[in-house]
């Protein structure tokens, strides 16, 4: 039991002695009949202050923050994670037509041409693919389309690979090392381009478009020269995957 009004409010003022301009407003406020010279007086006080020790003042009044503001009281910056997530609009999420990494795709187009005219069309058809895929998956800011992108990146891979294991086979490795040096740039520009978002990805993915660009390219010249007849060994091979599937069902 405290001994005195005064004692109680020494106490309390000394445990929150920083709040003290709030409940300097509220108290004539909230309870202006309330005489000061009784032990209630102390109870509202002790009451009041441990209120604004546990920054309430969203649940109070308005007048009461509007004056804790007014009072110069420090007032923290709403978290980040409970603000509205503002609305993204459609223009917001899309790249330029004119921006480098869309422009840089049209050395698939290119690849895709070549191979048409050098009667490569299976190649033809996976570079044109990869033209378009990469060009949607880039204007909807790497967002879109990433399974397709990547699955016809990831066949023209595979067409790449047998290339340089039919050069390995007859031993031509004047090829061999050439195409060597293009995979290595491949790998080197599409791991140090880094993610979506970052720093360098922009400015490295077009240099990965063009290097694999032109890597596509030089299987296409390596196939219509060396290996005329890929298609109809792919034809094959699609028809005894499908006999052997047949097996099985």
């Amino acid at each position: 039991m405290l001994a005195s009004t005064e004692e109680a409010v020494f106490l309390a003022t000394k445990a929150l002695g920083h709040h003290l301009p709030v409940f300097a407003v509220i108290t004539p406020k909230c309870s202006p009949s309330l005489d000061r010279s009784t032990p209630d007086f102390a109870v509202f006080l002790s009451l009041t202050m441990c209120i604004c020790s546990f920054d309430l003042q969203s649940f109070l009044p308005q007048w009461i923050s509007t004056t804790c503001n007014d009072l110069g009281l420090r007032k923290l910056p709403p978290v980040k994670s409970s603000r509205p997530r503002r609305k993204v609009r459609p223009r917001h999420a899309k790249r330029s037509w004119c921006d480098g990494l869309i422009f840089s795709n049209l050395v698939y187009a290119l690849a895709g041409f070549i191979s048409f005219s050098c009667n490569q069309y299976f190649c033809g058809v996976l570079q044109m693919g990869a033209a378009v895929a990469s060009t949607m998956f880039h204007r909807s800011k790497e967002t879109k389309f990433l399974l397709v992108d990547a699955l016809i990146s990831g066949t023209l891979g595979i067409v790449f690979l047998f290339a340089g294991q039919h050069t390995l086979i007859n031993e031509w490795y004047g090829i061999l090392a050439f195409k060597t040096v293009l995979g290595l740039l491949c790998i080197f520009t599409w791991l140090y381009c880094g993610m979506p978002g970052g720093e360098r990805y922009d400015k490295w993915h077009q240099r990965w478009h063009y290097v694999s660009g032109m890597t596509t390219i030089c299987t296409t010249l390596f196939l219509s020269a060396y290996l005329p007849e890929f298609d109809v060994i792919l034809h094959e091979l699609i028809q005894d995957m499908a006999v052997v599937r047949s097996m099985f069902m």
